[in-house]
């Protein structure tokens, strides 16, 4: 469940940044520049003229443009970056990190305000952490270059990696990050392929919220059978 809505809450932030971006894209007009010097003779000096129009102009050059739009994108996403360093400020800390400390009445108190009433044991749970810690404290640590001289760690270590790095390489990331680049690469214009970005984002987020309801009814129905 947690990792769900890790998982919507990233998606719903991307989409927010897709929004954003195509609102600023709208009130800037699309990216423009105006015209220092044109070889071809299409346009004059001083013309302000749209970037794709110019991009297929060979040896044009420019005195300025309007991509000083990156600032309002930076200056935006700040803002959420700072409430987030805020409210990790105020948010308790874990009950398993007040148990790694030994502040087992803290522990207590923490897993009270995140626990349903009546249908967990909380005493029972934070005994279950403490000899977890005391098991863990008694277990050897293992490093890197040991788990590569044991088998199994060693091909988890390395299929993992390659899946993560591929994952990464082509996954729905490079959607993410460069959906623009293949719209335009597909016929359209620069300010409607940031636009139309936009409904990358919300399928993104419609999957992800689906994803977390049907997480939160199969929960819901273990936990009925458990009360059963």
């Amino acid at each position: 469940m947690l990792v769900a809505v890790d998982q919507l809450m990233i998606v719903t932030g991307q989409l927010a940044a897709f929004a954003f971006n195509a609102v600023i894209a709208s009130l800037q007009g699309g990216p423009q520049a105006v015209v220092e010097n044109d070889p071809s003779g299409t346009y004059q000096a001083g013309e302000t003229v749209s970037w794709d129009l110019l991009a297929g102009i060979a040896g044009v050059s420019v005195s300025e443009g309007n991509g000083h739009a990156w600032r309002y994108m930076l200056v935006l996403c700040s803002i959420p970056a700072i409430a987030l360093w805020i409210g990790i400020r105020l948010m308790p800390e874990s009950a398993r990190w007040h148990v790694s400390r030994g502040e087992l009445k803290e522990a207590i108190g923490s897993l009270k305000r995140s626990r349903i009433e009546g249908r967990h044991d909380v005493l029972t749970e934070v005994a279950e952490m403490e000899e977890a810690r005391r098991l863990e404290a008694k277990r050897e640590k293992l490093s890197l270059r040991a788990g590569f001289r044991v088998p199994w760690a060693r091909s988890i270590i390395i299929f993992g990696g390659t899946f993560a790095i591929l994952q990464q390489l082509t996954g729905v990331n490079t959607m993410m990050y460069y959906a623009p680049k293949v719209l335009m690469a597909a016929g359209f214009d620069s300010q409607a392929s940031i636009i139309l970005n936009v409904f990358t984002g919300v399928a993104s987020v419609i999957g992800s919220a689906a994803g977390l309801l049907a997480r939160a009814a199969s929960a819901d129905a273990r936990c009925r059978s458990w009360d059963r």
